[in-house]
């Protein structure tokens, strides 16, 4: 898709795992984000929850087209083992690759540095 509006609707909906990321033993098991435009058809929200490297987590956050690609940064709550504490991802990608979607993530869980990326197909 051309032009920020289409990459932002081509990017609308929720998006899961697919089958081949659940066997990474360092990645994540489960992971659903969703991307909901906003008005002005160039930016959004997004929201997401998973389970990664045995971290449970769910947030949400804002995000803004950019070429192709969807930037955005969020920030949530991390639980493992019953112990709570905040993250966020300030650097954060959403791009269609095939016929998913890849997203990319950078920022901290629990003060620790974390990245990663994930191959999403739509739900």
């Amino acid at each position: 898709p051309t032009g920020a509006a289409a990459v932002l609707q081509a990017l609308a909906g929720t998006w899961t795992l697919g089958s081949s990321s659940a066997s990474l033993p360092a990645g994540c098991t489960a992971l659903e984000y969703t991307v909901t435009p906003g008005s002005d058809g160039n930016s959004g929200a997004v929201a997401f929850s998973g389970v990664c490297s045995g971290v449970e987590g769910s947030g949400s956050g804002k995000a803004a087209v950019s070429g192709s690609t969807l930037n955005w940064s969020a920030e949530g709550t991390a639980t493992r083992s019953g112990l709570t504490c905040p993250f966020n991802f300030n650097e954060g990608t959403a791009a269609l690759e095939g016929t998913g979607v890849r997203l990319t993530f950078a920022g901290t869980v629990c003060g620790v540095p974390v990245s990663g990326s994930e191959l999403l197909q739509r739900k």
